[in-house]
């Protein structure tokens, strides 16, 4: 039944889209920063305390929509087997 896919398609649409759009938000802001941003040691590096606090606000939420997106993927792959 071809609606079975579709449906298990939908949670994963906007958990795409959140995921994706903080990660824009992460880059962008690390673009903006130009060459006050340093990468050192499989870390970022910023001049003041207000631009890594900002970065900071910026990755919170990364995790919890990654593990969203993960698991509104292996739904999806399940149901589509």
């Amino acid at each position: 039944m071809v609606t079975t896919p579709a449906d298990a398609l939908q949670p994963l649409i906007p958990a795409a889209q959140t995921f994706t759009q903080q990660l824009v938000m992460v880059g962008d802001y690390i673009a903006q920063q130009g060459t006050q941003v340093s990468f050192v040691a499989n870390g970022i590096q910023f001049p003041t305390s207000q631009q890594a606090s900002e970065y900071n606000k910026l990755i919170a939420p990364l995790p919890a929509q990654h593990q969203a997106f993960n698991q509104a993927w292996t739904t999806a792959v399940t149901a589509t087997q």
